[in-house]
């Protein structure tokens, strides 16, 4: 785990982004031993949203979402406070996607594997918009 958080940090786009791409698939295959651990792995991922490079962004928002769906429900002690941390932080992107993850969280309290699609396209027509076009 040290050399993967070591080489998060990277001045190399890809070595970063191979790095954060572990913690996609470390929560299904290390399961429970990588709770102890998410106090360090969270505040790389969400500095890993902040990235300049494209790749390292998605790479560490699944990363993100795979570490909130499973463990959201077990160790949200530990998930709660990174996530609520993210919501001030100075970076824009931090910030969105911290919000993005504690919905994500949200929703797997609440039981819903998938948030809803909405019906049809346009998601912020209203009835009374509706009504207005008669």
């Amino acid at each position: 785990l040290p050399t993967v958080l070591h080489n998060a940090n990277s001045v190399h786009a890809d070595v970063r982004e191979g790095a954060v791409s572990l913690f996609v698939f470390a929560p299904a295959t290390v399961g429970s031993r990588l709770t102890e651990h998410l106090h360090k792995v969270m505040p790389v991922i969400l500095r890993g949203i902040a990235d300049d490079s494209d790749p390292v962004r998605d790479a560490s928002m699944r990363a993100g979402q795979a570490i909130v769906n499973e463990f959201g429900v077990s160790s949200l002690k530990l998930l709660l406070p990174c996530l609520e941390e993210g919501l001030f932080d100075s970076n824009w992107r931090i910030r969105q996607s911290s919000v993005q993850l504690m919905g994500d969280l949200l929703l797997r309290l609440a039981g819903v594997d998938e948030p809803a699609a909405p019906a049809h396209g346009n998601t912020t027509a209203t009835a009374a918009d509706d009504a207005d076009t008669d």
